[in-house]
């Protein structure tokens, strides 16, 4: 009997299912990590602010200018009005169902946006119907006066292709010696429109390519900046620009260095003094000059000779 009882027990425990603590518990899930993919869908890449330089949209269209008109939507029937406009003498276009249009001294984002509006109000095609694209086939050229410190101020020709203040800088026989850091634009009156105020702009924004572009008959004036004085053994002696830490030898290289003849020793500085009215009463001498010295707006360097 206790046999029998023995057998059954040990069928019980091999029958028995394993305790919960033995089953192995499976390894904890690494958490998410952001692929490149992932950051990039995340997060849109930010589109960059355009340009201040001059574009296409602020070109402003006059007589002489070709106009590429395409209009997107526009019926198989009138696709003949997709082609190429010459702006006429008196600043228009001639185009179907519309006739004379005028688009002189508009953008072509201008011209595209008019010519959709007249085409709608007239009743020829449903809002929002056309999507006009206005593009240049072609420039005219045009003046502007250049004045200021410039080598050759006067009336220049600029092709709309390339009309900068830089390039009418350029056309004037570049920046003059006594040309200061800045420009000033006085924009042409536009018909209908009311006077724009005066531009003013570095040289350094200028060199950045920060350039807002020339349209017929504006003026460009170069200032003219704070000024020194150089004298004596130097290549190319007279009015020079000055610029805030102006130094001996910054002045002496731009007086196209000194002669043979030359000594530092017997330089010197001639700094006028002035009154509240800015007259000048007289001259201070400043001697004993080292290559480092700062020269002032207005001074005089006189670059001394050799005894022999």
């Amino acid at each position: 009997m206790k046999k029998t009882i023995y057998s059954v027990l040990l069928m019980l425990v091999a029958c028995a299912p394993l305790p919960a603590a033995e089953t192995p518990a499976p390894p904890p899930e690494p958490a998410p990590q952001t692929t490149q993919k992932q950051q990039t869908v995340q997060t849109p890449p930010v589109t960059p602010a355009p340009a201040t330089s001059v574009g296409p949209r602020e070109y402003r269209v006059g007589p002489g200018d070709t106009l590429k008109v395409d209009f997107i939507g526009i019926p198989a029937d009138d696709r003949e009005m997709n082609r190429n406009y010459l702006v006429q003498s008196n600043g228009t276009i001639e185009i179907l169902y519309l006739e004379s249009v005028k688009v002189e001294g508009l953008t072509q984002l201008e011209v595209g946006d008019l010519l959709a509006r007249l085409l709608e109000e007239k009743g020829f095609y449903n809002p929002g119907q056309l999507q006009p694209s206005v593009t240049m086939a072609g420039y005219r050229d045009f003046e502007v006066q250049v004045n200021g410190a410039v080598r050759t101020p006067g009336l220049i020709r600029l092709s709309g292709e390339n009309s900068s203040v830089n390039r009418a800088i350029s056309q004037a026989g570049g920046w003059a010696a006594n040309a200061g850091t800045e420009v000033e634009i006085i924009r042409a009156p536009i018909a209908g429109r009311p006077p724009e105020p005066p531009i003013v702009l570095t040289r350094d924004q200028l060199d950045m390519n920060d350039d807002p572009g020339l349209r017929e008959n504006d003026r460009v004036n170069v200032r003219i900046g704070q000024v020194f004085f150089v004298n004596g053994e130097v290549n190319n002696q007279g009015e020079k620009r000055w610029e805030p830490g102006m130094t001996v030898n910054k002045a002496l290289a731009l007086a196209g260095g000194q002669t043979a003849k030359f000594s530092l020793g017997r330089s010197r500085i001639e700094r006028p003094v002035k009154d509240k009215d800015g007259t000048v009463l007289k001259y201070e001498k400043i001697d004993h000059l080292k290559p480092e010295t700062l020269i002032l707006a207005d001074d005089v360097l006189v670059a001394g000779r050799k005894w022999m």
